[in-house]
């Protein structure tokens, strides 16, 4: 996530950087092995309460 105020490149620079994440070691969890892009409807099912 990030601000909506921020500027294009900036995103996309950030973006890149986390998108080259590979195999970072984790504490004792093992390995951070990336990240994957998103979009704002992947948050949707946080957003709508559950149905009873």
């Amino acid at each position: 996530m990030w601000r909506k105020d921020l500027p294009a490149d900036l995103k996309k620079r950030v973006q890149a950087a986390f998108l080259q994440v590979k195999d970072i070691p984790w504490s004792d969890r093992g390995l951070l092995n990336g990240f994957h892009p998103t979009n704002d409807a992947a948050y949707n099912v946080i957003r709508t309460p559950p149905r009873c």
